[in-house]
């Protein structure tokens, strides 16, 4: 995919407004979303709003099968429970005639090779949310169609205070540990955070490997793109070598088992076998090669005179302090109660463990250094 490559010296977030005034989409009512759809049956993810203390897994979650006119209209009385309909590629949902996709144009972006058929939709009612993560690969531009979304954005740096983990496992995405629907006193251990509430024709930029958090206000539809970035194989060095872990130990556990290692868009790695190993030498391959051009495509990058972005608002920080105040209080508990319950399966707990830890984002960075080293020297 070939796009403008100056974004990519962005490392902070911001938004822009006035970016996608011509988007046809921004004009839709809830009876022009359910006609793209034509009665078609979604799968959505359904939470509860019962206080807990550890995130929120998409394993966790039921699937509630529906229709979209069904969501709307369910999404007016639903008090105590939420459902997303997220990360859908809209290629894969949405009739290709479809209006839609003549309606959403990246070329404002400086992405005139990217469209709608690149982008993902995200549909949910007030309270639907992802667990808070980063994503491994490019960097990410989020536009807002109808309702408004609160993101949480914490920078790379604060990666302990983050407390990575790769389970449940999903390629592309570090999820935290910490619950940020729920949030307790620990997250005052991050020191800088920062906050957004993004509304129609808004779009917001989130740099490479940052944290985000991101809960739906209200009823609310969003649309976004991954962009690549050159450095991405690194990251899919790194990711090779996790994905090869975890396949492995999912090899000494039942089924049963070695799904609850993994997020659900995950269980097909459970059949791959020698796809992995193949992926690994292509990864090393690139990264060699990427590494010989970097200093060069660096200094090319640099020089690039940005003027797309130049009406770009900056993202303010977040009192995280003052945030849980209101969570709580919106959630209406003085405190959170201890849900969290000791793994009693030793299997998984030891699986775990060796997955956590083997694949802690330093010690991955650690191993691929060292995977690279040896492979040159033998070659």
């Amino acid at each position: 995919m070939n796009f403008n490559s100056s974004h990519i010296t962005h490392d902070s977030p911001f938004v822009l407004k006035n970016k996608i005034n011509d988007w046809g989409v921004l004009k839709y009512e809830e009876n022009d979303w359910c006609n793209a759809f034509q009665n078609k049956i979604l799968e959505f993810r359904a939470g509860n709003k019962i206080p807990r203390k550890d995130p929120y897994w998409e394993q966790e979650c039921d699937i509630k099968k529906i229709t979209l006119q069904n969501f709307f209209v369910s999404s007016k009385t639903q008090k105590d429970s939420w459902l997303y309909y997220d990360y859908k590629y809209m290629k894969d949902v949405l009739p290709l005639n479809s209006e839609v996709f003549n309606d959403i144009k990246w070329s404002n972006f400086n992405l005139p090779n990217i469209s709608a058929k690149d982008s993902t939709l995200w549909i949910g009612n007030e309270g639907a949310h992802t667990p808070c993560h980063m994503d491994t690969y490019g960097c990410n531009f989020v536009a807002q169609i109808l309702g408004r979304k609160l993101w949480i954005l914490i920078p790379p740096d604060e990666i302990d205070e983050m407390e990575p983990v790769r389970v449940p496992y999903e390629e592309s995405s570090i999820y935290s540990a910490q619950n940020f629907y729920t949030p307790s006193e620990k997250l005052l251990s991050i020191k800088k955070a920062y906050q957004v509430i993004l509304s129609p024709g808004e779009v917001l930029f989130i740099p490479r490997h940052w944290w985000h958090y991101v809960e739906n206000l209200e009823v609310a539809i969003s649309v976004n793109v991954w962009v690549p970035m050159n450095i991405d194989c690194e990251s899919r060095l790194e990711e090779s070598l996790v994905k090869n872990f975890v396949y492995n130990v999912c090899q000494e556990l039942s089924l049963e088992e070695a799904k609850q290692l993994l997020n659900p868009n995950e269980y097909s790695l459970l059949k791959e076998e020698d796809y992995i190993f193949k992926t690994i030498s292509n990864c090393i391959e690139k990264c060699i090669q990427f590494r010989k051009q970097k200093n060069s495509k660096e200094k090319f990058q640099q020089e690039i005179d940005d003027t797309s972005f130049c009406e770009k608002t900056a993202v303010e920080h977040c009192d995280l302090k003052n945030y849980i105040k209101k969570k709580n209080e919106m959630l209406n508990y003085k405190s959170i109660p201890d849900t969290k319950s000791k793994e009693k399966n030793p299997n998984i707990l030891l699986a775990k463990s060796l997955i956590n830890g083997y694949s802690h984002p330093t010690t991955i960075k650690l191993l691929k250094e060292s995977v690279l080293s040896s492979y040159l020297k033998n070659r």
